[in-house]
């Protein structure tokens, strides 16, 4: 396991931050992390490798695709990590990417946890009509003002909180006149911005229920393993206290809001001092660095996309140790 850092938090973005490329330069350089997307291919009995590398964007983002790739490229790191010698105490991940943490963990192994979320990418998709609802980020307003918001917005269609991801950073989610009404409400308040994501459903919402009760029966052939690390559950930003809970926390997470704020909050009240970032994007980063501010803290900040952050990191741990 090489050394434990006790205040180290492995941190894993969720669907979004997909881009066409993504850890191939890992792939390319590292055995360890080429075997993570054989064994994906082998298991999915498809070339997601291909998918992911070469494209096109808007195939690699479809949902069916999306989970899976995003889970083999934040296991392929952090698999590398651990032949590193980089571990960590704690992890979290952003709705997906919770996934990711579980496997981290050590509480899922990974050819169960890529075909799991491939189901899971089915069952949400298939939930809910491509087109009916998505997803948007507020931004600049305070989690009231977006309640608020939300309550307005559900006069005219389906309309929820999906994401507390920092001050200032809320995603909402539901149906498009939901989300319309919603949005002009938030723009009314004050509002700085409104990002439409990149997803092609409405997650984290009630329209998702039909998916939530089949992921909660595929839970059920599941067999999750102690956990070696604390992982914060999105649905209440508490860590998870047995492997028995997680098959009831991963169904209530399709349908219910994501507490990452409160999450990164909490790791900070237990001193965790260091959140990696694995796999594609900087998002998580940039929420962590804005909730670290408002508790006062200072904690170190990594992310690791690409194999130049990785090589520049552990060049950083050796001479730390040295």
């Amino acid at each position: 396991m090489g050394r434990v850092n006790l205040r180290t938090a492995f941190l894993y973005p969720g669907q979004g931050a997909q881009y066409v490329g993504m850890g191939q330069d890992f792939y390319d350089a590292y055995p360890v992390a080429k075997a993570v997307f054989a064994q994906a291919d082998a298991v999915l009995q498809k070339n997601l490798t291909k998918t992911v590398f070469e494209g096109p964007q808007e195939v690699l983002s479809q949902t069916e695709n999306t989970q899976s790739a995003m889970l083999t490229v934040c296991t392929a790191i952090t698999q590398l990590l651990e032949e590193h010698g980089v571990s960590a105490s704690h992890a979290a991940g952003l709705s997906l990417g919770e996934y990711a943490a579980l496997v981290a963990a050590g509480t899922l192994p990974f050819s169960e946890a890529v075909q799991l979320v491939e189901d899971r990418a089915r069952f949400m998709q298939e939930a809910v009509p491509q087109g009916i609802g998505g997803m948007t980020a507020v931004l600049g307003l305070s989690a009231d003002d977006v309640q608020a918001a939300v309550r307005k917005g559900q006069n005219a269609g389906e309309v929820y909180v999906a994401n507390y991801n920092a001050p200032g950073q809320i995603v909402i989610t539901g149906t498009k006149e939901g989300l319309q009404a919603a949005g002009e409400e938030a723009e009314n308040r004050g509002a700085q911005r409104l990002i439409p994501l990149d997803v092609s459903a409405p997650f984290h919402s009630p329209l998702l229920d039909p998916a939530k009760k089949r992921l909660a029966e595929r839970l059920q052939t599941v067999v999750f393993s102690p956990l070696t690390k604390r992982v914060y559950a999105n649905v209440d930003a508490r860590p998870i206290a047995s492997e028995q809970d997680i098959p009831a926390l991963l169904a209530r997470q399709v349908t219910g809001s994501i507490y990452f704020q409160q999450s990164i909050q909490a790791m900070l009240e237990e001193g965790v001092s260091r959140f990696i970032e694995i796999g594609p994007g900087k998002t998580l980063t940039g929420f962590v660095k804005r909730i670290a501010r408002e508790q006062g803290a200072a904690p170190k900040l990594v992310n690791i996309r690409t194999v130049d952050d990785f090589t520049a990191f552990i060049r950083q741990e050796k001479e730390m140790k040295a």
